[in-house]
């Protein structure tokens, strides 16, 4: 149910926020271990706002959860 409400907010989302939405989705996606579905989301939220610092740094986290110390 949740995954459907996320979908009608992103068709509803302006540009500026639309980065919030996909940040939101990738906390759901690290809440049911979905850790891809999170990087893609925090991924989507940074090319739609590059100054969007919460995406980055949960970016961060999970490149250090995958042992990419890059």
């Amino acid at each position: 149910m949740a995954l459907n409400c996320f979908q009608r907010a992103i068709l509803l989302a302006d540009d500026s926020s639309l980065c919030e939405v996909y940040y939101n989705l990738g906390h759901v996606g690290i809440s049911i271990g979905d850790l891809q579905l999170a990087y893609q989301c925090f991924k989507i939220a940074i090319s739609s706002n590059p100054n969007h610092a919460e995406s980055f740094n949960n970016l961060g986290v999970l490149e250090l959860r995958k042992a990419n110390l890059e």
